[in-house]
Order: C-alpha cells, then sequence, then structure tokens
C-alpha cells in the first residue's frame, strides 16, 4: 500500500514537472473570422477539465468570467486587464478546445483592441502571453494532479477497505475456531460421562436381570 502512494506521489510530480508545453503561432477561425492566435497542446488531458481549468484560470488571476460562445464552440473573456502584455489597456480573449484520442489542443486568439496579437507585429506581448499560457499550463497539470490523486486516493480506500473485511473475517475465523475447541471439549467430556454412565446403565441392567432370576426361580418353586 506504501508502495502505492509512493508511485502516484512520483506520477504526480512528473506531471507538474513536464506542465511546460510547446507554444507555436497559428492562424486560426474563430466567431470574428480567421485570425492571429497561439496554439499548445495538452497531452494526456480531457477536454473538460483543461475548459474547466481555463475558466478557473481566468477568474482567479484575473477576476473575469469568461462566457460560452456556443455557436462559435469558443470561450470568450471580456476586458481582461494583462498589464505584462504591455497594451496599456485590456484585451480581450477568445479560447478553443479541441479533445483528440488522448490530447487537447489549445487555442488562443487576443484582441488587443481592433487587432489580434501576432508573434510578427506583437513580439514582446507574444513572449508575455506565452508566459501567461505557460502559468496556465501549470493550472492544467495542477488540476490533472488533483484528478488523478481522488483516483488513487479512491483506490487506496478501496484497498483499505479490502483489508478491514479480511482482518474482520479473520477475527471471525478464530473465534470460530474457539467455539469449535470448545465445543469438541465438551463433546469429549460428554463421551467421557456418556461412557460412566453406559457402565452404570450395564451394571443396573445385570442386577435387574439378577432380581428377575430371582424372582422367576420362585415362581417356578411353586
Amino acid at each position: 500500500m506504501k508502495k502505492l502512494i509512493f508511485w502516484s506521489v512520483v506520477m504526480c510530480w512528473s506531471t507538474v514537472l513536464s506542465a511546460q508545453i510547446d507554444i507555436d503561432p497559428t492562424t486560426a477561425t474563430m466567431s470574428l473570422g480567421e485570425q492571429p492566435a497561439m496554439t499548445a497542446t495538452f497531452d494526456n488531458a480531457k477536454g473538460k477539465l483543461v475548459e474547466d481549468t481555463w475558466s478557473d484560470f481566468i477568474k482567479e488571476y484575473y477576476n473575469v468570467k469568461s462566457k460560452w460562445n456556443r455557436k462559435a464552440e469558443e470561450w470568450m473573456s471580456d476586458d481582461v486587464s494583462m498589464p505584462a502584455l504591455g497594451t496599456g489597456k485590456p484585451v480581450d480573449l477568445y479560447a478553443s478546445f479541441k479533445e483528440g484520442k488522448s490530447n487537447v489542443e489549445f487555442t488562443l486568439w487576443i484582441d488587443l483592441g481592433g487587432v489580434f496579437m501576432n508573434r510578427s507585429d506583437h513580439r514582446e506581448a507574444y513572449d508575455e502571453a506565452e508566459k501567461i499560457v505557460n502559468r496556465f499550463a501549470v493550472e492544467v497539470a495542477k488540476a490533472q494532479t488533483r484528478e488523478m490523486l481522488a483516483q488513487e486516493q479512491k483506490q487506496l480506500e478501496k484497498l483499505e477497505g479490502e483489508l478491514k473485511k479480511l482482518v474482520s473475517a479473520n477475527e471471525r475465523y478464530h473465534k470460530e475456531i474457539e467455539k469449535a475447541k470448545e465445543a469438541i471439549k465438551k463433546a469429549e467430556a460428554d463421551i467421557q460421562q456418556n461412557e460412566k454412565d453406559q457402565k452404570t446403565a450395564q451394571q443396573k441392567i445385570e442386577d435387574q436381570k439378577k432380581a428377575v432370576d430371582t424372582v422367576r426361580k420362585k415362581l417356578d418353586s411353586y
């Protein structure tokens, strides 16, 4: 059980340490047409977990509640204050998440106010945005780790429950053995008493046979 916990911790730390991801510039279609963006891929991740983490990330770090655009299938975060980008004014964020077989493709568009950020024209802002995405990647890794920890904890509780049942069964078996020993001890004592009672009964029978013979002889004498 200790080994199980140890390897779970190792896996969790591996997830956190691998949080640094590759971020690439791209151009992708979104609700406002084809615009410059940045994209990253989260391996071994679930779409819902990454999306929920993004909403929580924007809320926690920038105090902005993201809105879901069902038609465009993207999250929109309006008037986000990101001083690190150096724009001097809030920006609008658009994010999409495409889930694959074993990964999630994350695309982020940053509207600087009439123009979307791209690496060629906004190199310093782009570099800062990469840092923000990497910080988000750490939050995704932490969320994955919490999910993994919950699963391992559930498995641990299951194993502990099974052990508890085995211990309980073992105690029950010992009690049954003790009861059986007592029953055997009593049966042995009963056997001894029974054998004594048989001898006594046999003696009584012999005595009674003599009594019967005595009476029969008396009857024959008439």
